[in-house]
């Protein structure tokens, strides 16, 4: 919620130290904090999928439902962010994709880490088993025939000039020596009636989005050796530092 609703606190010490000429510092504990600004949207994701004999994606209809709570909020750009990014990984060439924000009687929500983007990928990867279920084709085997390649183009029109996420799959799929782990679990889940265990492989695709933002960064080399770096951003606890 650092996006938006940072507001209501912020504002309280803006006021606070007009008030006194003092510096303020506000801090809420973190039950306070999540029952007064909100946490992640929940979604809802409806789909109708459309795939050949060999489990190649052909068609795909995905209706998601955005919980935006009491008001609308930030429920807008979740919405966006997940109608940018639902494809994941995957090639078809025909989607149809809309979301629907939704009042509810709770409290309102708002953004979290990747706004959007996780739910949507996580309804996609859920669609990607399922149709492997359906077509009886191992869930790896689906994803690795169904990912994009260089030259394609995404439905909101991005080219894609360099993609290597086959290359890596396949890559990851050997080193991780997948196929005789799988073969291993069978047997084990074979022998065990009450234990079971499982694996599987996912993929996931990330668009940075602050391409030509004024936030700049100075790298110091001195002549003892030492480094220092000054940047413009904010470390709040997602590692810009590390």
């Amino acid at each position: 919620g650092k996006l938006s609703r940072c507001l209501p606190v912020s504002c309280v010490a803006a006021f606070c130290a007009t008030l006194t000429n003092q510096p303020v510092r506000a801090a809420l504990d973190l039950n306070t904090n999540m029952r007064m600004l909100g946490s992640r949207h929940p979604f809802r994701g409806d789909y109708k999928i459309g795939f050949s004999n060999s489990g190649k994606l052909q068609a795909a209809k995905i209706d998601f439902y955005v919980d935006c709570g009491n008001s609308e909020g930030d429920a807008v750009g979740t919405a966006s962010l997940a109608l940018s990014n639902f494809d994941n990984c995957y090639s078809c060439p025909n989607w149809m994709v809309t979301a629907k924000l939704c009042k509810t009687n709770l409290p309102a929500n708002t953004y979290a880490r990747a706004p959007g983007v996780y739910p949507a990928v996580f309804i996609m990867e859920m669609i990607m088993d399922h149709v492997a279920q359906a077509a009886n084709i191992a869930p790896e085997t689906l994803r690795q025939q169904n990912l994009y390649s260089e030259g394609q183009i995404t439905p909101y029109n991005v080219v894609l000039d360099y993609c290597s996420i086959g290359n890596i799959y396949n890559s990851l799929l050997q080193s991780s020596d997948f196929a005789i782990r799988k073969q291993e679990i069978a047997t084990f889940n074979q022998n065990n009636r009450w234990v079971k265990r499982g694996i599987s492989m996912g993929t996931v695709k990330y668009g940075i989005g602050f391409a030509g933002s004024p936030f700049s960064a100075t790298v110091s080399i001195f002549s003892d050796g030492t480094v220092a770096i000054s940047h413009g951003g904010i470390e709040m606890g997602q590692g810009l530092h590390t």
